[in-house]
């Protein structure tokens, strides 16, 4: 279908764009892997003795990079499967997922709204291995049509699904063996290419160009001219050593074997026999065309260009009509060293929303279909670089002493431009080392770290820390204060609670993480996200800027951002049982609380309202909520989720106006310039203590409204 790739659905919001390169919660710190390490390959019954050799140096591999794996033949249908992942996940940390052989799938349906009319559509659904802190709602076998909460990714999954691909002349394990064969050769630096990637956009996305992937690669290879896009074109530029490439190409009916590729008012198709000769010469692709990564189809596109030649790693693409979109919220986490399974899950926790907000279903339409093939820890840029034999990949360690010792590091482009002094020592880094770790050992230890302006990603726990950048990293352990500068650029940082009752303080580009031991504190970054999900009653303390910002708060986060255009900062924070939102800095302010699907009470007074219920609902890991906001102008609450909620509204000690009508209700004092508005509540509470307050009611209401004191109609 044609008219499923139209640009007018890539829609990029402020909101999106300050989420980019959100760090999710991993449980553990290792130096040479970004989440917790722990990842598990699940193998098709009766496979695994064909590829015993293969898996046992892929595991070695893993393991030599810090990699946590365990390997194990899985028989049972797609629930099972999940619910196995969920195991693992809750239980051990699991990080991600590798599913090799003809393993189960959710055939899972939706509404998509591509035509002029909504049309019900049918497909593999990945994701629904990867959110795994959620509940599936199936009406009927595979079928959702309705949901609501946090729908985002907690681990990583990719697929190895070679069983039909009868196109190549080989059967399914010799598939696999030549496949991981590949794998062992690109980390060993015996299969190499060329730091750079391409951009093949046809005429429908001929505005899309280097931008797309310029976060991951210096040198990006803009193919968008009508002129150039022809088959001729397409085979040309696979034919080119460039590491990676997002081909942005119609893709043929299901089963979708066959791309479309317009030249004028004709279609002509490069087929996959096409691309099975032409033996791609890139490792990564990036298929933006309708259901070409449909894996269940025979001879599918995505399996032939992972699969059929000596080149292909891994890919991802759509099993539906839809793509990816948003590209650069893919590629800049692997530019700053994040394996491309992270970087994809990173990605999707951007984009994947419930189907029950208007607004928001085009991201079903797009993107329920995601989903990968090939090896979910390999890392472009970083990997395949070194000379025959071996790989590059130096580890500087150093070690303090079981006393009180304070390091510092300054972090230049490169490890030649890096001073690292401890207990105000300087020490020797090799300018070939990829990999920065201090252990702190004994004693009450500080790590003090600039980052290089530049894209810096930080990761910090109790004890533990890591900064990654390009292709390098900076790691601290056993360290209970952790102070990191990011100087500028658009850094992101993520701070990560203890198992006892933690403090987060949150102001524009900065964030402060404090409990029982251990400080936390990332100054001068433009996003940071904090989590409490160790345990313990969590606060987070979140404070304005002096423009005008936004505050918004559910049961399971809470968020503060410049409104309309700005994009000047972005704090988060995520299962805090309490959070606070203060404007002391000035600004007109707005602040939104949302309610549970549970029993919820919202409260108003004069420029303060708190919004609570004993349970999130649905997705939220927290017994028991409080949200507050204090000295915003504007506070809306909103009751839409469901429940039996209650709203009381409160008037100051001047008159007060109130509104009701339908299932709203307005409480509002222009001279003192505050404004509540509740939505969708059960009922709603009106106190006035002020001689001359005035009501402006419209009936019939959706709700009860109950009014104590002088209330006046408005005359």
């Amino acid at each position: 279908m044609r008219f499923c790739c139209s640009t007018t659905r890539r829609t990029t919001k402020c909101f999106e764009r300050r989420l980019r390169l959100e760090p999710l919660e991993s449980r553990c710190l290792l130096s040479a892997v970004s989440g917790s390490g722990v990842f598990h390959v699940y193998v098709e019954p009766g496979l695994q003795a064909g590829i015993q050799r293969a898996l046992n140096v892929y595991v070695a591999d893993l393991s030599t990079e810090g990699y946590q794996v365990g390997v194990r033949e899985f028989a049972g249908d797609a629930a099972a499967l999940r619910a196995e992942l969920q195991t693992q996940w809750m239980n051990n940390s699991l990080e991600g997922a590798l599913l090799v052989g003809d393993l189960p799938h959710l055939m899972f349906t939706s509404t998509d709204n591509f035509g002029s009319s909504p049309t019900e559509t049918t497909y593999p659904h990945d994701l629904y291995f990867m959110d795994l802190d959620g509940t599936y709602v199936l009406t009927s076998p595979g079928k959702h049509l309705n949901g609501a909460g946090d729908v985002g990714p907690e681990i990583y999954v990719s697929r190895i699904t070679t069983g039909n691909l009868d196109i190549t002349g080989k059967d399914e394990a010799a598939l696999i063996n030549d496949y991981f064969a590949k794998v062992h050769a690109y980390r060993a630096g015996d299969l190499r290419f060329a730091d750079r990637g391409i951009v093949f956009a046809d005429d429908n996305w001929s505005s899309w160009g280097q931008n797309e992937m310029d976060d991951l690669y210096g040198e990006v290879w803009a193919i968008n001219s009508t002129a150039e896009t022809t088959p001729a074109g397409y085979l040309d530029a696979l034919s080119q050593d460039y590491e990676s490439i997002l081909e942005c190409l119609h893709a043929g009916p299901q089963p979708a074997q066959e791309h479309e590729v317009k030249v004028g008012a004709a279609w002509p198709v490069v087929t996959n026999t096409d691309i099975l000769q032409a033996n791609p010469r890139q490792g990564f692709y990036n298929m933006f065309n309708c259901s070409g990564a449909r894996f269940t189809s025979p001879n599918h596109l995505i399996g032939t260009y992972v699969y059929g030649g000596d080149y292909g790693l891994n890919a991802v693409g759509s099993t539906k009509t839809g793509g990816m979109l948003e590209f650069p919220d893919f590629y800049l986490p692997q530019g700053a060293g994040d394996s491309v399974g992270r970087a994809f899950m990173k990605w999707f926790d951007l984009y994947a929303f419930p189907t029950d907000s208007p607004l928001d279903d085009w991201r079903v339409d797009w993107h329920y279909g995601m989903t990968m093939q090939g090896d979910p820890t390999l890392r472009p840029a970083i990997m395949g670089d070194g000379p025959s034999g071996m790989a590059i990949h130096t580890v500087e360690n150093v070690l303090g002493t079981e006393g009180d010792d304070t390091l510092e590091v300054v972090a230049g482009a490169t490890p030649e431009q890096w001073t690292v002094l401890l207990n105000g020592v300087e020490q020797t880094i090799a300018p070939v080392a990829v990999e920065l770790n201090f252990d702190g050992l004994g004693g009450n230890d500080t790590v003090l770290l600039t980052a290089t302006g530049g894209n810096d990603n930080l990761e910090l726990r109790p004890n533990h820390g890591i900064l990654s950048f390009d292709k390098y990293t900076i790691s601290a352990t056993n360290v209970e204060s952790i102070t990191v500068d990011g100087v500028d650029g658009n850094d992101t940082a993520g701070l990560y609670d203890s198992h006892g009752d933690d403090l987060f303080v949150a102001a524009p580009g900065y964030g402060r993480l404090t409990g029982d031991g251990f400080s936390l504190q990332a100054i001068s970054f433009h996003t940071v996200n904090a989590y409490a999900t160790g345990g313990g009653r969590d606060v987070a303390r979140m404070y304005d800027s002096a423009g005008d910002d936004v505050f918004h708060a559910t049961p399971v986060e809470a968020t503060l951002y410049p409104s309309g255009d700005g994009d000047e900062f972005f704090c988060r924070a995520k299962y805090f049982e309490e959070v606070h939102g203060f404007s002391p800095a000035g600004g007109c302010d707005a602040a939104t609380l949302f309610g549970s699907a549970g029993d919820d009470v919202f409260s108003a007074g004069p420029l303060e309202a708190t919004m609570r219920g004993q349970s999130g609902g649905g997705t939220d890991a927290r017994q028991g909520y409080c949200n507050r906001v204090k000295q915003i102008e504007h506070i809306r609450g909103d009751a839409s989720q469901g429940g039996n909620d209650l709203a009381v509204l409160f008037d100051s000690d001047r008159v007060d106006s109130l509104e009701a009508a339908t299932d709203q209700a307005r409480l509002s004092n222009d001279l003192l310039g505050f404004l509540y508005e509740v939505l969708a509540f059960d009922r709603v509470n009106a106190t006035a203590t002020t001689e001359g307050d005035t009501k402006d009611v419209t009936e019939p209401l959706d709700f009860v409204l109950s009014l104590q004191g002088p209330w006046h109609d408005t005359t």
